[in-house]
């Protein structure tokens, strides 16, 4: 039978879900990968549930449906012919299962049965489905627990593990007879028969007849105590015999161990970890030596770095006033810019004034330019005047020449020409000879000649026209009167006397100057002020500095005081750089006495450990702790083998002599010696089977010829006993037969089958170990099997370590399967992350050892581990991989 598919429709975690979601389940192998949690465990205890039943509610092996009202599902198995069946089970649904036959009838229970081949879920459980939690179910249990497990897996349909109908027939066997008990039926009977054949004996012996028969009873008696005597004493020898062979190897290793510990050069004692301790401090020696090392030639290198920098005192208190100097610098070279562009300011300010001095005049000058106060009313002042002026020389030229035009007749044009020639003479030669007042002066004179001329020589003009003249004449002179008092009243310290209109052009001038004059006085001061502060810091500069080195009379203060600020910097560069190599040195100083110390304190505990075990060197130390570890390890294996032969021999003279028995060796002889004596012990069996017969043969015919009343009525007693006792007794054998024929038929199916399982076991655990542990034997006289080592050791489960238990077990639940299959009873084989305590070369031969089961039989194998997935793929390319997400 295999399984094709299934169908979840709600549990654990599950609703609604298929596996595979497309196609079909492989006939071989099925790996179905998903991470912790993914359900991959209710997956199994799905399977379980549809095909054997739920557990109960209240089971710890109940899983709820967690997000489904439907609680179940079904399956699709194949059976050995091919056909499909369809197996279905619902909790709350009724009937619970419903099975679809291949031609689409319902099957039933029996039909379910058939198809998985009468197993019930213990057994399926025990063989083909399990997970980790089975494994370890297992190990907890003890020796005989796990044969009997693992024989109730070997039976075919077994419904009940076989120590339970052990169980059940103790109980019902109980009540008839019991081992130490005087309330049981047929040792009431047999108490009552031994009672009333006391009585009948005594009535027996004085009625006998035949006393050669009774002598011939006993003799025979006789012979029986004598035959088992003599087989109670082969017993005892062949134990003693079978004792010496099973402790020989002990008593051989004891002497063995012995020899060589006699040859060791170990010393009584060695001190506790000394190897390790020894390995520790030759490490701290060789590292703590290379960090000293390191440590002193740091050391050295920055002492010699740090010689070099002896910072110059002088220079670095004088770090605050350089810093601050040079801070200024830019201050102090931004105002010589400025002075330098003062002073050309300057000039071209000075150019500009001289220009306008120049336009002014002769006479004038800067100090005579500062001195003169015009104002906007003095210049309205001559603006009026100068328009007045304007005005009354307009007039008295107009009367002038009414004047001319009059006088024509008396005054001819020569004389006329000739005058105002001179007049004109006269001015130019007052402008040529005088300051601008003085022609100003000569131009009036000429004028009133030429004026004063025309009526001496005019012939025409009437007297109206003189008389505006003489009026324009007066008012002139009293305008010019006035222009006179003005400028005499201003006080302008001009150096001469303008009229109004030249006042008022050189007003103009004049205010331009002032202007000038104002913005080169800034100019000055500015280069004043800027001349006294670069003075005055160069100055302290200078007095700043001189103090500290010696000036550069080829460089300015500037570049002085820079250089003088490099070298502190320089100087608190080379400070800085030794405080620095100073903290290093201080933390290397730090290692080196550091790791000084650990090197001593190591250099200290190697020498206390030699000293302790009076090694010359580390390799005679080594040498000593080697040695004592192995006499430790031979004294303890000795004390081991001593335990277990005082174990088995006990105290007393016998247990000496078998000691010194022992203390031979002969085991050759001891093994031949106790097969004769089985052989013996077992003719004897057979003697005593006969002599027995004889004396029942012999005793029953001593009854018959006892025949009296009182014989007859204690018979009857007896034999009602006997009636009673038979009856219970015949319950008792049934039993107690089919006590005997299941022990039979197990033992005869261990013989039978067993023996194929264990060899299969060897070979799946053989190979799962490396080879570490060729075979697996279940032993005839014990419940446990045992295991045996490339050496010959035998070795019980419990002498493992978990993960090779996990592995033994694992390779007789797959013995188990692959026996079932020989017989052509086939289950899917369904195992959960089983291998998860194997180490990973085992897990791979144990995963190797699962594929070439798949290639006769279905497997279903859920795991968590990528890893493992891949080497299942490299394994079986054809396996069919599912990843089962959460």
């Amino acid at each position: 039978m295999r399984i094709a598919k299934l169908h979840i429709e709600g549990f654990g975690i599950f609703t609604d879900r298929e596996l595979p979601q497309q196609g079909e389940l492989a006939e071989g192998l099925n790996v179905i990968h998903g991470p912790n949690e993914a359900g991959k465990s209710t997956v199994l205890a799905f399977i379980q549930a549809v095909l054997f039943g739920f557990p109960r509610a209240n089971s710890e092996d109940h899983i709820p449906a967690l997000y489904s009202d439907t609680f179940g599902g079904s399956i699709t198995v194949v059976d050995n012919d091919g056909a499909s069946w369809v197996v279905s089970r619902h909790r709350g649904r009724k009937p619970q299962l419903q099975l679809q036959r291949p031609d689409g009838g319902e099957g039933d229970e029996a039909d379910l049965a058939t198809l998985v081949h009468n197993f019930d879920d213990s057994i399926f459980r025990a063989v083909f489905g399990f997970d980790l939690s089975d494994i370890a179910e297992l190990q907890g249990m003890d020796d005989k627990r796990i044969s009997s497990r693992i024989s109730n897996a070997g039976l075919r349909g077994s419904a009940a593990p076989v120590e339970e109908i052990f169980k059940e027939l103790d109980k019902r066997m109980a009540p008839l007879l019991r081992e130490r008990k005087t309330d049981t039926a047929i040792r009431q009977s047999i108490d009552a028969i031994k009672t009333n054949e006391k009585e009948l004996k005594l009535l027996t012996e004085k009625a006998a007849s035949h006393p050669e028969l009774k002598n011939e009873l006993e003799t025979l008696g006789g012979e029986i105590i004598s035959l088992k005597d003599r087989r109670n004493q082969l017993g005892e020898k062949g134990l003693e015999l079978k004792t010496l062979v099973d402790l020989w190897p002990h008593a051989r290793d004891t002497k063995t161990f012995s020899k060589e510990i006699e040859e060791l050069e170990a010393p009584e004692e060695f001190p506790a970890d000394g190897l390790s301790l020894l390995e520790k401090a030759q490490e701290g020696v060789s590292s703590n030596k290379v960090e000293v090392e390191e440590a002193e030639g740091q050391l050295e290198k920055l002492r010699a770095r740090l010689a070099p920098l002896a910072a110059d005192e002088k220079l670095l208190g004088f770090s605050t006033d350089a810093e601050a100097l040079k801070s200024e610098l830019p201050l102090i070279l931004d105002r010589k810019g400025q002075l330098g562009s003062a002073r050309g300011e300057l000039a071209s300010l000075e150019k500009s004034f001289s220009n306008t001095i120049n336009e002014l005049g002769e006479g004038w000058s800067r100090e005579l330019v500062e001195v003169i106060k015009v104002g906007i009313e003095r210049e309205e002042e001559a603006r009026k005047l100068a328009d007045r002026l304007s005005l009354v020389r307009n007039e008295l030229e107009r009367a002038t020449n009414n004047f001319s035009d009059a006088g024509k007749s008396r005054f001819s044009p020569k004389v006329a020409i000739a005058i105002i020639v001179l007049g004109v003479l006269l001015g130019a030669g007052g402008f040529f000879t005088a300051a601008p007042i003085q022609t100003f002066l000569w131009f009036l004179c000429a004028a009133f000649m030429v004026i004063g001329s025309i009526p001496l020589f005019g012939g025409g003009g009437g007297s109206d026209d003189l008389s505006r003249e003489t009026a324009a004449k007066k008012e002139l002179e009293v305008t010019l009167a006035r222009w006179e008092e003005l400028l005499e009243s201003w006080k302008l310290g001009l150096p001469s006397r303008p009229e109004p209109d030249t006042a008022l052009r050189i007003f103009a001038r004049l205010d331009k100057a002032k202007v000038e004059l104002s913005n080169l006085k800034a100019v000055e001061d500015k280069i004043s002020d800027l001349k006294g502060y670069v003075a005055a810091w160069e100055e302290k500069a200078r007095g700043k500095v001189e103090g500290i080195v010696l000036l550069d009379p080829a460089a300015s203060i500037e570049n002085n005081v820079r250089s003088v600020a490099e070298k502190v910097l320089s100087e608190k560069e080379k400070q800085l750089e030794a405080r620095k190599l100073a903290g290093k040195i201080e933390t290397f100083s730090g290692q080196f006495d550091k790791y000084s110390k650990l090197l001593k304190e190591d250099r200290e505990k190697i020498s206390g450990l030699l000293k302790a075990t009076g090694s010359p060197d580390a390799v005679h130390f080594r040498l000593l702790g080697k040695n004592h570890a192995r006499k430790v390890e031979l004294e303890a294996a000795m004390r081991d083998g001593s335990s277990r032969i005082d174990e088995r021999l006990g105290e007393g003279d016998r247990a000496k002599q078998l000691r010194k028995i022992l203390d031979t060796g002969e085991v050759v002889e001891w093994e031949m010696e106790l097969a004769q004596t089985r052989t013996q012990y077992s003719d004897l069996d057979s003697s005593i089977d006969e002599k027995n017969k004889g004396y029942g043969e012999l005793n029953k015919a001593l009854e018959d010829m006892e025949s009296s009343d009182e014989i007859g009525r204690i018979g009857l007693a007896v034999e009602v006993a006997r009636s009673q006792g038979v009856q219970a007794a015949s319950s008792w054998r049934v039993l107690s037969l089919a006590h005997r024929l299941l022990e039979k038929s197990l033992a005869k199916y261990s013989e039978e089958h067993q023996p194929a399982v264990m060899e299969l076991a060897s070979k799946t655990f053989s190979a799962i170990t490396g080879g570490r542990y060729p075979h697996v034997r279940q032993p005839h006289d014990e419940d446990q099997p045992r295991v045996i080592r490339e050496n010959g050791d035998s070795l019980r489960p419990s002498e493992l370590s978990r993960g090779t238990r996990e592995e033994l077990y694992v390779s007789m639940r797959l013995a188990l399967a692959m026996e079932f299959g020989k017989r052509g009873t086939h289950l899917p084989l369904i195992a959960d992350d089983v291998f998860v305590n194997f180490d990973p070369d085992r897990r791979d031969a144990a995963l190797a050892q699962l594929c070439d089961y798949a290639r006769s039989a279905q497997v279903i194998f859920f795991t968590c581990h990528p890893d493992t997935v891949k080497k299942l793929r490299t394994l079986d390319p054809t396996a069919k991989i599912m990843d089962l997400k959460i």
